[in-house]
C-alpha cells in the first residue's frame, strides 16, 4: 500500500512504525525504504537511537527533519549512516496516538531540495496528516487488534462518506438536501462516536473500520 502511495503522490518514501509501550516495533511496521536499510535499522534495533523516533514518542506535533540539530553528534551519525541506504535528511514525521493508547509514527521521505521539501509540507501536511490517521486506521484493521464496531446511522456514515471525497459541510448538504448546520450535527455526532478529535479523524476512523469506503 505505501508503494502504490508514492507512486500516486510523487513522494519517494513512506514509513509506517508502530511501537509498544516497551519502545519496540510491532510487526505492523512497512516501509518503501530499502530492504537492506529495513533489515539494519530493524535488526539493530535502531528505535533505540533514531532522534525522529525519540522525539516522537514524546511529542504530538509534526517533526521536520531538517529542525533536528545538526551539532549533535549521535544525530550526524545517524543520518550519515541513513543516507548510505538513499535516506535523505529532508522528511516529516507525524506522531500518532490513538483513543485505544496505541502509538505509531508516519513519516514522508523526499529527494527534493530543502526550499522544494519546505514548500511542499507547508502545503500539504494537513494531506499528510490524514494520511498518517488513515494508514494507522487501516493498519490496525487487518492486525491482532480487535477494532469494536461502532454503529452509525445512515446519515452519519453519509456525511462522512462526502467528506472523505473532499466535500464541505455545504456541499454536502447540497448533495444529500440538508442545511449546512444539520451536516455540521451529524459529523459531530459521528466524531464523538468514533472518538474521534475531529472530522478528518473520524474520516480516517471510519475508512479503517470498514464503516465507509472510498
Amino acid at each position: 500500500m505505501l508503494h502504490q502511495l508514492s507512486d500516486m503522490v510523487g513522494i519517494e518514501h513512506f514509513t509506517y512504525l508502530r511501537i509498544n509501550t516497551e519502545g519496540q516495533l510491532e510487526d505492523a511496521t512497512e516501509s518503501t525504504y530499502s530492504d537492506e536499510w529495513q533489515n539494519r535499522y530493524i535488526s539493530g534495533n535502531y528505535q533505540l537511537i533514531d532522534p525522529v523516533v525519540q522525539i516522537g514518542l514524546k511529542s504530538a506535533l509534526p517533526i521536520d527533519w531538517s529542525q533536528l540539530t545538526a551539532d549533535d553528534p549521535a544525530i550526524r551519525d545517524f543520518f550519515g549512516e541513513a543516507a548510505e541506504f538513499g535516506v535523505s535528511s529532508q522528511g516529516l514525521t507525524i506522531p500518532i496516538r490513538d483513543a485505544q493508547g496505541r502509538r505509531a509514527l508516519f513519516s514522508i521521505n523526499s529527494n527534493m531540495s530543502a526550499s522544494e521539501f519546505g514548500r511542499y509540507t507547508n502545503d500539504f501536511r494537513s494531506d499528510i496528516h490524514y494520511l498518517g490517521y488513515l494508514f494507522h486506521e487501516h493498519s490496525c484493521r487487518n492486525s491482532q487488534f480487535e477494532v469494536p464496531c461502532v454503529p452509525l446511522s445512515s446519515r452519519e456514515q453519509g456525511v462522512l462518506f462526502w467528506a472523505a471525497r473532499g466535500k464541505t459541510a455545504k456541499e454536502t448538504g447540497l448533495i444529500l438536501d440538508l442545511k449546512e448546520s444539520t451536516v455540521k450535527f451529524y459529523t459531530h455526532n459521528a466524531a464523538a462516536k468514533l472518538g474521534a478529535s475531529n472530522k478528518t479523524h473520524a474520516v480516517a476512523k471510519a475508512i479503517g473500520m470498514g464503516i465507509i469506503t472510498l
